[in-house]
Formats: structure tokens, C-alpha cells, sequence
């Protein structure tokens, strides 16, 4: 399904709860729409919603929205570090 189909669902389904879409149906959209495999996307998203203290069933699409704004900083603070421990010495 292409990304422009999942975000008509998930649009449809917002128009439809009153934006209100949440817990398992709003990251079942959101694992779907990745395009990663199920299990690695369930089990990440699983384990930065319990960090945070949120509970799945509940989490809406905002809190959902902060979470991976927080994740993707830490990801990409991590890559910097990794990228800067294994660089080559200069040879100027």
C-alpha cells in the first residue's frame, strides 16, 4: 500500500473518531505505514511508549508524535557520536 493510502486511512480514521484515534488501531496504521517489518516496528514502538509511562491502548496521535520527535533526536545523536568515535585520524 503506497504512503499516500495509509495516510487517507489514518485521515479517515481521525475525521471519523473526531481526531480521536488512539491505542492499537492508530500504531497498527502507524506500523503499517512505516514499511518496516511488523514485529521490529511493534516491539519499538511498544518500548518507547512503557519508557515514556504511557500506556498503548491509550496513547493518542500527538503524545505518539512527541515520542518519535524524541526518538528520532536520540537516533540521530547516537549516529553523530558513533560517526565522530570512529573517524579516521587526520592526515593533514
Amino acid at each position: 500500500m503506497s504512503d499516500e493510502n495509509h495516510l487517507s486511512r489514518i485521515e479517515r480514521a481521525l475525521a471519523q473518531t473526531g481526531g480521536r484515534v488512539r491505542g492499537t488501531e492508530l500504531l497498527n496504521e502507524l506500523a503499517s505505514a512505516s514499511g518496516l517489518p511488523d514485529d521490529l516496528i511493534g516491539h519499538e514502538l511498544s518500548r518507547l511508549i512503557v519508557k515514556a509511562g504511557k500506556d498503548s491502548a491509550e496513547i493518542t496521535l500527538d503524545e505518539l508524535r512527541d515520542l518519535l520527535a524524541q526518538y528520532l533526536q536520540e537516533v540521530l545523536v547516537e549516529a553523530k557520536t558513533s560517526l565522530a568515535e570512529n573517524e579516521p585520524p587526520s592526515t593533514y
